[in-house]
């Protein structure tokens, strides 16, 4: 397979956002930091620049039907190596998502960081897996979300804005975990005070095998 050392150059993407209601956006680079924040100002569905290794192509793929589409994005990169210092930080891919229309978003990034900036946007399902470093998520302000967030080795952070009731199932393994002080747990599932009562609320399942998971708002 094709192995990635430094980041040898960056491709632009831009989406146009046209008509569409609804979108579901796939993203996996690999290994290095993916940031996911919202969009101001801008036509497009998704836009961002991502980098790419030497010998790396990005494998972009697009439909649309009726008023929904799927967007992916991904490396063709089967091997990654060798690893040096700094390197994750040069290899980034930054994106920017469009708060007028709906998302299932899903990221899968092996080694690295995934920062997610979910305030101002609409998403209805979200799904993220991380295999080693850290991953921070910050859910949106408003509607019904139903999201999985996998890490394997190292540290995963939820944000849950103050306002935003949630219910999260946790699985952590050998990892340690905090929750907000307010919050109710049983069995292994965390709800907040007003949970029961809430027309907009956040359900999530939130698993770390080893190091610490952190949930706060």
């Amino acid at each position: 397979g094709t192995t990635v050392g430094r980041a040898a150059r960056t491709v632009e993407v831009a989406q146009p956002l046209e008509d569409l209601e609804r979108a579901e956006l796939i993203v996996n680079p690999g290994i290095g930091s993916l940031d996911v924040v919202p969009l101001t100002d801008s036509g497009n569905l998704v836009e961002g620049v991502l980098a790419l290794g030497r010998g790396e192509r990005l494998d972009r793929t697009f439909s649309s039907q009726n008023d929904g589409a799927t967007l992916r994005l991904r490396t063709t990169a089967t091997s990654f190596g060798p690893f040096t210092a700094g390197w994750a930080s040069q290899r980034r891919w930054d994106l920017g998502l469009s708060p007028r229309v709906t998302f299932d978003l899903s990221t899968d990034v092996g080694l690295g960081t995934t920062n997610i900036d979910l305030r101002g946007l609409t998403v209805d399902t979200i799904s993220v897996e991380h295999g080693i470093g850290q991953v921070v998520v910050y859910v949106p302000r408003e509607g019904r979300v139903q999201g999985s967030i996998q890490g394997a080795i190292g540290q995963t952070v939820v944000v849950i804005p103050e306002d935003v009731e949630a219910r999260v199932a946790l699985d952590t393994g050998l990892a340690g975990r905090e929750m907000p002080d307010d919050y109710e747990c049983a069995d292994d599932v965390c709800t907040s005070p007003g949970y029961a009562n809430a027309d907009e609320r956040v359900e999530l399942e939130v698993g770390q095998a080893i190091g610490y998971l952190v949930v706060r708002r």
